[in-house]
């Protein structure tokens, strides 16, 4: 079996770490772990990857011959490359910024990479003002995860992001109001139907007749997105008159 990690993102607080696995030249997959450090995040990746795939990783053989390289460049940032070898194994860890991803083997079609939408992430939780802590809190509060770094699947890492993108500042972690994306389509839809000044029986046989249902409440997440576009162009022309 060959291991491969690859250092996803390093910083003062926390390393980002993606590992694949193959069976000689089948691929088992990859996972993405998060830590302190370089090695938690990659111990992470790794019990991920092979609680996925149903195997499980020697770590005795795994262990061997482990050595470190840790360096300052000019910026004063740190990078780390880490070398694990054995007699098949090779695991090589390198700095690389630009990928952070999830299982390569992807039946649900899911993007292998996550590093955007990680950074959406940061950004709405500086804005709200949150701490790691009070994050943790609203992760295992929605998601039933202890942390960010535990979340293995992109549809969460989504619903995390377009939960948060309505939070007001200063909200707390146990206070922020939680609901389904499919509250928040239906309340957007609601929003186009009032600037296009339509009635609730124009709204319905708006719906009837571009999505054959007589209440949004029978459509998909992704049925709701799609009527929801056909409304927004209803108001493009509506404006243009």
């Amino acid at each position: 079996m060959r291991i491969q990690s690859d250092l996803c993102h390093i910083d003062d607080h926390r390393a980002v770490v993606k590992v694949f696995a193959w069976n000689e030249e089948q691929p088992l997959g990859s996972a993405l772990g998060e830590g302190k450090t370089a090695e938690i995040a990659e111990e992470r990746a790794i019990n991920r990857l092979f609680s996925r795939t149903k195997q499980k990783l020697n770590q005795q053989e795994y262990n061997q011959n482990k050595t470190y390289k840790t360096t300052n460049n000019k910026e004063g940032t740190k990078n780390k490359e880490e070398v694990l070898s054995t007699n098949e194994n090779t695991t090589q860890l390198k700095n690389s910024d630009s990928k952070i991803g999830v299982e390569v083997n992807n039946p649900n079609n899911e993007p292998e990479d996550w590093s955007n939408i990680l950074s959406l992430i940061d950004i709405e939780i500086k804005r709200i003002g949150w701490n790691r802590d009070q994050e943790n809190q609203f992760i295992i509060r929605i998601l039933n995860s202890k942390d960010r770094s535990r979340i293995t699947k992109y549809k969460d890492i989504s619903r995390l992001l377009d939960l948060l993108t309505h939070i007001s500042p200063g909200t707390k972690p146990d206070l922020a109001i939680v609901k389904s994306k499919k509250e928040i389509l239906i309340e957007h839809s609601n929003e186009i139907l009032a600037q296009l000044n339509w009635d609730q029986d124009k709204g319905r046989d708006y719906l009837n007749e571009k999505m054959n249902v007589i209440s949004r409440f029978e459509l998909t997440e992704e049925q709701l997105s799609e009527f929801n576009g056909l409304l927004e162009e209803a108001l493009n022309k509506y404006v243009r008159k």
